[in-house]
């Protein structure tokens, strides 16, 4: 397996207890970089609970694939005024994780 991590922040919604406190919903993702498959998640700003319900919705999942699916089953089950944020974070992972796997690619395709 060739894991790594990667990580997502977007702003909070300005009012919001969250956004007093961290000002900024940050997602950590381990990422399976074979494959795309989502390893393991953490979102510190929510509480044990909140993470372990976003990790259901997209442990096993592909970051490179499901993204849009992910994204509705959060904004279909997740009802937080931080859902935007959140969304965009992991919006950020993808396209990061875009970027890596590219350049792993080329370079494994130029050292043969």
């Amino acid at each position: 397996m060739n894991a790594h991590i990667f990580s997502g922040h977007a702003q909070l919604p300005e009012g919001t207890n969250l956004a007093v406190i961290h000002r900024y919903a940050t997602v950590v993702m381990k990422i399976d970089m074979d494959n795309g498959k989502i390893l393991d998640c953490n979102v510190p700003i929510y509480c044990d609970l909140h993470n372990e319900f976003i990790l259901e919705i997209i442990r096993g999942r592909s970051v490179a694939t499901d993204l849009n699916d992910i994204i509705d089953e959060i904004n279909e089950r997740i009802h937080s005024l931080s859902n935007k944020a959140l969304v965009s974070s992991l919006q950020v992972i993808h396209n990061r994780y875009q970027m890596v796997a590219k350049s792993l690619e080329a370079n494994k395709y130029e050292n043969g």
